[in-house]
């Protein structure tokens, strides 16, 4: 479970960097702010995020 876990973060922070550098996020950075704080506190798991319609 961990090693994918740690696979799932490497891919995760790959994408972050290429969203990053082709500029094509279409959340706001305080949004992305927001749900990094809900998934660090442990509570991700009692949110969904469906689409920009749902902000």
């Amino acid at each position: 479970m961990d090693e994918r876990r740690n696979s799932l973060k490497v891919a995760l922070h790959e994408g972050e960097r290429m969203n990053k550098a082709l500029k094509a996020g279409r959340v706001p950075s305080m949004v992305i702010g927001v749900l990094q704080a809900i998934e660090q506190a442990g509570l991700g798991e009692h949110f969904n995020v469906v689409a920009t319609h749902a902000l």
